[in-house]
């Protein structure tokens, strides 16, 4: 109907009356979330994997270059990988898909999140230096601002200190409802090892778990190993940086322990924009390349990109 009218309005010299001019106000609320290519509630079985890109910020770029304590709300645009992109297995990997900074911002979006939080405490808690600590709610909406997913985390002090962060992952289902399909939290069950692993050896374990419908309890589903350095599965030290090029972390079978994906976090330089990929990377703006396992559902999907965002917030937060 607002279109209708703006169209009719447009055509016609003159003033425009009070029910044209509501009808032409209301179209930029429309454009507020970026366009996005139309999708079904399960978009992403048909893909292998896909790109979550961090939008850059220039206020809280300038912030931090005045130190000023600004955190602003992330948003991020999921893509789907190109045909024929690898996702590497280590950081080394030679078939690895090597994205540039044109390749990552033009890949055609399907999903754009937004974050939900409180100014004060993201200010409060970035002078602190725990930022990444804080509490939010993260928004995946779809090309007609429908929210097909949310993510849902309190602000917890962590692992080491005996309280792990858990993120609640919720998903629209075929009613149209956000219901809870599962959780992402640090994995600290054995307190003494993961402890170490975590102070030691800059590697955290980040479980996957699937809510069972019909039970009511939540059944780990895959691991996701985030290591920063040179422990752990791969060698990661100085990666997605222009030092080198990328940073993999292996995503297991939470029952076997067998590998069944990786995640590729990667610099995105090049592509004539060499400038814009060393600033994004001095400002802690972040490109993820996820791989999906072959029998992966829809859920189990949306968990994965869950579980690198949680990741995310933990260990690449520009106030962590």
């Amino acid at each position: 109907t607002s279109n209708s009218s703006s169209s009719g309005s447009s055509s016609r010299p003159g003033r425009m009356g009070k029910t044209e001019a509501m009808a032409v106000e209301a179209v930029p609320v429309a454009q507020v979330v970026p366009v996005v290519q139309e999708m079904e509630r399960t978009p992403l079985r048909a893909t292998s994997g896909v790109i979550l890109r961090q939008d850059t910020q220039g206020l809280e770029s300038l912030a931090a270059a005045f130190g000023v304590p600004y955190e602003a709300k992330n948003r991020y645009r999921v893509a789907p990988l190109p045909k024929g992109a690898t996702v590497g297995n280590s950081a080394g990997d030679p078939r690895r898909w090597k994205p540039t900074s044109r390749e990552l911002s033009e890949a055609p979006v399907v999903l754009y999140a937004k974050e939900e939080s409180d100014l004060c405490e993201r200010m409060v808690l970035t002078y602190c230096g725990c930022g990444n600590l804080r509490k939010f709610k993260i928004h995946f909406f779809d090309a007609n601002q429908n929210e097909q997913m949310r993510l849902d985390r309190e602000c917890r002090l962590g692992g080491e200190l005996c309280c792990p962060i858990v993120t609640e992952v919720l998903s629209r289902d075929e009613q149209g409802n956000l219901a809870q399909i599962g959780r992402v939290r640090e994995n600290f069950d054995n307190y003494p090892a993961r402890c170490c692993q975590q102070v030691c050896c800059c590697t955290g374990r980040e479980l996957l778990e699937e809510l069972n419908p019909t039970s009511g309890k939540f059944e780990p589903k895959y691991e996701m190993h985030v290591n920063r350095a040179c422990f752990g599965r791969t060698n990661n030290c100085c990666g997605a940086t222009c030092l080198r090029n990328d940073m993999v972390f292996h995503i297991t079978d939470a029952t076997n322990g067998a590998k069944v994906s990786n995640v590729q976090k990667t610099y995105g330089g090049g592509g004539g924009d060499s400038c814009g990929s060393l600033f994004r990377m001095c400002f802690g703006f972040s490109n993820y390349l996820v791989e999906f396992p072959d029998a992966a559902s829809e859920e189990h999907r949306r968990l994965l990109i869950a579980a690198t965002l949680h990741s995310e917030y933990l260990f690449f937060d520009k106030s962590e």
